[in-house]
């Protein structure tokens, strides 16, 4: 009986383990992954999530991703690198022993010595324990030492007997003792004794730990003795141990307790057993064989925030966690790895290909393999409406009957060693099939083929669906078809589809077809329009062998980088622009595949079994996710700036750490010009794919996404700037928090305010100095051609004066005299006829000749100046123009003879002039009005008619239409200093002003 009991029991205890560490998954990391030293001499976590371990070869803080290696190399506080005794105190400060004596702490970036080598004896020390009082204990030689004044100095507690070692301090800060034979508990001053006579008498080694629920677990270890108790109030209970020692104790989130056995694995006691009043014989279940487990001190077995299970062995840092995904495989029954079709009938059953030879059957549990002929390289299962189940192969095609295969051939036409990769039936009860010729439609017994000839894009057909509308969609290798009514239309990369590799169909309960590709990433079919999702976009592979929707929503892929999972939400609303980018979760062997490398191109590449588990073929197995057990990771992971460069030198810890506590800043000197930022974030859970965004705020407005990376980068202009950047685990959840950090960058002298300004001046001066220079310049340019023209103006009137003097002294007075001449002549000689014919032509050729003298004397300078004045001689002018062409004058004069210059009163009496002669020549007018008025400084002209008038800017535009008159007017007024202004308007008249500058003041008219 007992032989049996013991059989039953190794088989419960083997069910329990191999049941358990199907559950769980392991990570290892060793040498191979950045680990100084395989062997790990301590284990914790600190407040800040970093896990940290003591080695044979250094101190490491670990991120789940990259290693931080602190040694003699790179840390002067550090005399060795044979390290131990991890342990972070309530306060944060992380505390290790070295194998010289040593005993170091690290704080905010900063190591200290507490005690040097050779100070204290370095044998027989113990893990440190939280002190109730601030700081740590550890024993040396089995007596507990405590912190006092940053010393070490020896506890004494009354009446606790010598040689007795601290093995606990409990939550209420009760301090544990083991004695010969004795518990010892040290609380508010009182010491409590517990006496484990028939159950340990020795006292080498001891672990302990108090769960939640406040039960005491203790662990002793002696030569051939080993014990494991549990003290629940005054009551002490044994549990029975596997034939070797407790090391280490662990809980997890829901209660259980977890320990480390030497050179056994890990066990564990359910939370119900824990919170129970009597513990069971067996109350310990394994879960997983880890060798390497030390017997050394406590702190080697910790859970982290997310679930998992650390273990340092001597063999190198282990993590256990629940798999995501199991896979069935060798060890499962499986003659071979590499699957490929996976199919689930009606009656519950999975079928699946595995290359190169088997069609296996999956039921209860177990797998029933067909071995034959008939079973090489299964290329494509289906289930028809009357049960039978078919599969094609590299060159045939079967349906089993009784479970054996019976050949069918098409007689379609179909080349021998034809490929038959897909099989459906279709609502009319045809059968078509797939296959590397064509496609293929057998319906009561007559076949018929499609090929590019009937419009396929591509002869390969590689999947086949029929959607809610009775379309047959057809995928290939080049391209998407779609068959109904008998014709086909097809669709490839042109018409907007990711790839024409064409390996998965799938129809959604919206009616929306996704199409998934081998390479170019997945395509949604909505309302007629193709849109795209690649790596681009958030997809964790462009690879889409198979589309698979669980009930919550997602859309799971299989892919040559693993299976992946995206909301179909969130690609619908990528689509709709809601959104910019997609959160796609990959599982891969941390998830527990054990080959990332999914199998496509064989239909069905995928399935959905009747309990709703999804089913993977990948070449290493298959691959079972259970979609409702899977639970998202909702911890957003703490994020940490680690470093700082700035032209490739680090800044010290003294620099950076009041930095990170935002009590000052990372300050860039003049010159400095490279900023790196490193910084990262801490998730256990597939590290590796954190994903991180970061901005330089005051400079950049957007978030900069990139992907894993865990470095900034920078180089831009002086300012005071805030790093901050943020990160997102696995499942999409970002810490919008994150972490940030100050930069000033100060300016060389030539990048301050004061320089630009300087540089601003200095600028503004030189283009003012031009300014002025170039003014000056054409002023006198102005001035010398205004010059030149008053004298040439002036030379003119000199010369007229000088030929009308002449004119008129000269020849008018001889014209004179031979006109009076004829006409005395005329008078004596009245009688002689032709005598008094001659006379009067000279008297009348003279009267002429005087008349245009007068003219010319009169145009080169008007006599009347000389006369009448400047006031008489513009009355004069405008009485005569009105009078001659029968004008209205109306006027308003005022004196103003002697008021300007003999030069400027003629181009004043000519700007009139010509003013009146404009009127008589081009305006119609019936009416002149003359208006001369002074002032003390100014004379005033003023001409208006009532004439046509005229648009003054066409005139102005067009010279050739105004010849110099108007010109002329202008130039004269402005050699005098003053202005002409001239107002028209078509059919109203014109009115010219001009305004002459007195050299003199004189009195204004009255």
């Amino acid at each position: 009986m007992k032989l049996i009991r013991s059989i039953f029991i190794g088989l419960v205890l083997l069910f329990f383990c191999s049941t358990l560490h199907a559950q769980y998954r392991v990570d290892t990391w060793t040498t191979d992954n950045g680990l100084p030293q395989n062997s790990i001499t301590g284990l914790t976590q600190t407040p800040d999530q970093y896990l940290w371990l003591t080695t044979n070869d250094g101190l490491v803080r670990f991120d789940g991703n990259r290693f931080k290696v602190f040694n003699r190399s790179n840390t002067p506080q550090i005399t060795t690198n044979r390290l131990s005794a991890a342990f972070a105190e309530k306060s944060g400060r992380l505390w290790f022993q070295a194998e010289d004596g040593g005993i170091l702490y690290y704080e905010r970036g900063t190591f200290r010595i507490v005690t040097k080598p050779g100070e204290l004896p370095s044998t027989l020390r113990s893990a440190f324990f939280d002190d109730p009082n601030g700081g740590v204990i550890f024993n040396l030689n089995r007596q507990p030492y405590h912190l006092q004044n940053e010393k070490f100095v020896s506890l004494n507690i009354k009446d606790l007997p010598p040689d007795c070692p601290l093995i606990l301090t409990d939550r209420d800060g009760g301090l544990w003792f083991s004695g010969d034979d004795r518990l010892y508990s040290f609380k508010q001053g009182q010491l409590k004794t517990y006496s484990l006579k028939n159950i340990f008498n020795g006292r080498d080694s001891q672990v302990a730990y108090e769960d939640r629920a406040g039960n005491v677990w203790v662990g002793f270890f002696a030569h051939d003795q080993m014990s494991l108790i549990r003290i629940k109030g005054d009551t002490i209970q044994q549990v029975k141990l596997p034939q070797q020692a407790v090391t280490h104790f662990a809980e997890d989130s829901n209660g259980n307790l977890w320990l480390s056995i030497y050179s056994k694995g890990l066990y564990r006691i359910r939370q119900s057993v824990v919170v129970a009043d009597a513990v069971p014989e067996n109350a310990l279940e394994p879960v997983m064989e880890i060798s390497g487990i030390s017997t050394t001190a406590s702190g080697y077995l910790e859970f982290d925030r997310e679930g998992g299970l650390w273990l340092g062995t001597e063999k190198g840092l282990n993590r256990i966690a629940p798999r995501t995904i199991r896979v069935l495989s060798r060890k499962d029954g499986l003659q071979e790895d590499n699957v490929y079709p996976i199919f689930g009938d009606s009656a519950g059953r999975i079928w699946s290909g595995i290359w190169p030879n088997n069609l296996v059957k999956y039921e209860q549990g177990n797998f029933k393999t067909f071995i034959s002929p008939e079973t090489v390289f299964v290329t494509s299962l289906f289930e028809d409406s009357r049960g039978r189940l078919w599969f094609g192969t590299l060159g045939n095609l079967y349906y089993l009957e009784n479970e054996k295969p019976v050949e069918f051939t098409l007689q379609s036409g179909l080349p021998k060693g034809t490929e038959f990769s897909a099989i459906t039936e279709t609502r009319d009860g045809a059968l078509w099939f797939g296959t590397s010729n064509g496609l293929s439609r057998y319906l009561n017994g007559a076949a018929s083929v499609y090929t590019v000839q009937q419009g396929l894009p591509d002869n390969y057909v590689i999947a086949l669906l029929q959607t809610r509308d009775g379309k047959l969609w057809v995928g290939t290798r080049g391209g998407l078809a779609a068959v109904e009514n008998g014709g086909i239309k097809s669709f490839t990369t042109a018409n907007g589809l990711a790839s024409n590799s064409i390996r998965s169909l799938y129809e959604d309960a919206e009616g929306v077809l996704w199409i998934g590709s081998y390479d170019g990433g997945l395509t949604r079919m909505k309302d007629g329009k193709f849109f795209v999702y690649t790596m681009r976009d958030g997809l964790s592979s462009n690879g889409v062998f198979c589309i698979l929707e669980d009930k919550n929503g997602w859309l799971w892929m299989n892919s040559n980088q693993g299976i992946y999972r995206v909301r179909r939400s969130e690609l619908n609303d990528l689509a709709d622009g809601k959104i910019k980018s997609l959160n796609s979760i990959p599982y891969n062997k941390q998830d527990g595949l054990l080959n990332v490398e999914g199998n496509g191109g064989r239909q069905p590449a995928g399935m959905i079994s009747k309990d709703g588990e999804l089913w993977f073929p990948t070449a290493e197995g298959i691959a079972v996710v259970d979609p409702n057990a899977v639970i998202a990771n909702q911890l957003p992971p703490p994020v940490l700036v680690e470093e700082v460069t700035i032209d490739r030198n680090t800044v010290s810890n003294d620099v950076l750490q009041p930095a990170i506590a935002q009590q000052s800043e990372i300050v860039l000197a003049p010159g400095q010009n490279n900023l790196e930022i490193g910084y990262t974030a801490l998730s256990f859970i597939s590290s590796s794919q954190l994903k991180f965004k970061y901005k330089l705020e005051n400079l950049e407005s957007d978030w900069n996404e990139v992907g894993t990376r865990r470095t900034a980068y920078y180089s831009y202009l002086p300012g005071e700037y805030v790093f901050h950047v943020i990160a997102a685990n696995r499942d999409g959840i970002w810490n919008e928090q994150g972490a940030t950090i100050k930069v000033r960058v100060n300016p060389a002298f030539y990048q301050t305010r004061w320089f630009f300004l300087l540089i601003g001046l200095v600028i503004a001066s030189v283009i003012a100095l031009i300014y002025f220079l170039r003014g000056r310049q054409l002023k006198a340019k102005a001035a010398q051609q205004q010059e030149f023209a008053r004298q040439l103006i002036d030379s003119q009137e000199l010369e007229r004066g000088r030929i009308a003097a002449e004119l008129h002294d000269g020849l008018s007075q001889t014209l004179s005299i031979i006109k009076n001449r004829a006409m005395l002549s005329l008078a004596k000689h009245h009688d002689q006829d032709h005598a008094l014919e001659q006379l009067r032509e000279i008297s009348e050729a003279s009267t002429e000749a005087i008349d245009e003298v007068k003219e010319i004397i009169y145009d080169l300078r008007p006599i009347q100046l000389d006369r009448l004045g400047l006031t008489g001689a513009i009355e004069d002018m405008a009485e005569k123009i009105a009078e001659i062409n029968d004008l209205k004058l109306m006027k308003s004069v005022t004196d103003i003879n002697d008021l300007l210059p003999r030069q400027a009163e003629n181009s004043c009496y000519r700007i009139v002039q010509e003013s009146l002669n404009n009127i008589v020549k081009h305006s119609g007018a019936t009416t002149i009005e003359l208006s001369i008025a002074k002032s003390q400084t100014e004379i005033k002209i003023s001409i208006k008619d009532d004439g046509a008038g005229f648009e003054i800017d066409r005139v102005k535009d067009n010279r050739k239409k105004i010849g110099f008159g108007l010109v002329g007017m202008g130039e004269r007024a402005k050699l005098l200093g003053g202005q002409t202004f001239i107002e028209s308007t078509r059919g109203v008249g014109t009115t010219v002003s001009i305004t002459l500058p007195i050299e003199k003041s004189v009195p204004p008219s009255r």
